[in-house]
């Protein structure tokens, strides 16, 4: 199959009447979930845009994470809610208080058997996905863990922070709980003197599908473009900086099986996607030459409608969805889900939003 990101193009599009910060398909690829600052979880169905909310959380939804007959969210309390989607309405398996304050992040095991949480308490946990009950606990980070991803091979997870002027990946053997890597991600912090706040770190982090990289994303210096960092993640070594145009912060980042990578962020008012060839051979960069322009050329950058602070890729690898704000003001007063398709040989069309 091939794609073509430089013909990605808007699908569909979901409005909502508050800012929507998380989304994820489940499974099947027939629904989108998004939570944001509505305290509610809300599930579209993308062939006829049939909506259900549902109530559970107290505050403001995001993170979300999902697995074969699951999904999981979690909110800025601290609390996370596991939702059976064995039956035609998401039913609650369990809720637990996973942190003291936020949970930023959450992951699950390639096998399903296990849920990663990353808190604003600087805590990594992990905890079982039948039961809610707790698992471990990894303990190591200095800031506030903003996003956590398990390796393909299930035994390994990342884990990046917003440490001042030093965020750092750490990267954990899950049997063992014990800390195996620790990745300086220097290059994106974007910490201002002045104020004592760190408005950069390490955001969002996906491994390749082969397991051999790890990418991860925010923003280099203080009002800096939005950038990726590439790591090898045997040896820890970051092999490449992709520096945007972008005056913004990267919010998620992946890594796509046909070999390209993707990344969205947002300002104020505007969002973007970007594409890379993540397969090029390039050598080392030398972190001293830190620039304000590409250190390679994106294969095509989007302009989104607003925002962006998530996205998820389609079960068929050719579609994603992306969780946006809107308004007229600095402060934004409604969402919305784009559903965006990157065309294949065979030019993808709704129709492909029907299967």
């Amino acid at each position: 199959m091939k794609i073509e990101p430089k013909k990605t193009h808007l699908l569909k599009e979901f409005k909502h009447d508050a800012p929507l910060l998380m989304c994820k398909y489940d499974s099947t690829g027939r629904f989108v979930f998004a939570g944001g600052r509505d305290q509610l979880v809300h599930r579209w169905e993308i062939a006829t845009g049939k909506k259900i909310s549902l109530e559970g959380h107290e505050t403001w939804v995001c993170a979300m994470a999902g697995w074969k007959s699951a999904i999981c969210t979690a909110d800025y309390a601290g609390r996370v809610i596991c939702w059976s989607l064995a039956a035609d309405l998401p039913k609650v398996k369990w809720k637990i208080e996973a942190h003291q304050g936020t949970v930023r992040s959450v992951a699950v095991s390639p096998d399903g058997e296990l849920l990663a949480t990353g808190g604003k308490d600087g805590k990594v946990r992990l905890w079982s996905t039948d039961t809610g009950k707790p698992v471990g606990e990894l303990s190591g980070h200095a800031g506030q863990v903003y996003c956590v991803a398990f390796h393909p091979r299930g035994r390994h997870l990342a884990s990046g922070d917003r440490f001042n002027q030093k965020p750092t990946v750490r990267i954990w053997d899950v049997e063992n709980q014990r800390e195996t890597v620790k990745l300086d991600a220097v290059d994106l912090s974007a910490y201002r003197r002045g104020e004592n706040v760190e408005w950069g770190g390490v955001r969002d982090l996906a491994f390749s599908p082969d397991g051999s990289t790890l990418a991860c994303c925010g923003r280099h210096k203080y009002a800096g473009p939005a950038t990726v960092l590439l790591f090898n993640h045997r040896t820890g070594k970051q092999t490449e900086k992709l520096v945007s145009t972008f005056k913004a912060i990267f919010n998620r980042v992946a890594l796509h099986p046909n070999g390209f990578l993707i990344a969205t962020g947002g300002a104020i008012k505007s969002g973007e996607l970007w594409f890379w060839n993540s397969t090029d051979e390039k050598p080392t960069i030398d972190k001293a030459e830190t620039t304000s322009a590409n250190d390679r050329e994106p294969l095509a950058t989007i302009e989104l409608a607003g925002p962006a602070s998530c996205f998820d890729l389609h079960p068929d690898g050719k579609q994603i969805v992306v969780a946006q704000s809107s308004g007229n003001s600095t402060y934004p007063d409604g969402g919305m889900v784009g559903l965006y398709a990157m065309a294949t040989q065979e030019s993808a069309t709704e129709d492909d939003l029907k299967k």
